[in-house]
């Protein structure tokens, strides 16, 4: 089971980023993207039969924690 998200933003301006958008900024292929959001390493978003993710759990993810 995938850790799925409401479907709202977490902040104004918050928006998904689907697979492609996901794979640019992250720079990898989009087997890689599918397995984080499948395995939960990236929530889960699931739209329309489009997966994705929110912009911010995104960030929060993938930036260094300040200590």
């Amino acid at each position: 089971m995938t850790n799925q998200r409401p479907a709202k933003p977490a902040y104004e301006g918050d928006h998904i980023l689907w697979v492609p958008d996901i794979q640019e900024r992250a720079n990898c292929s989009a087997q890689v993207v599918y397995k984080w959001l499948s395995e939960g390493t990236l929530p889960s978003v699931k739209l329309g039969g489009r997966r994705g993710c929110w912009e911010s759990d995104f960030l929060e993810t993938t930036q260094p924690k300040s200590a």
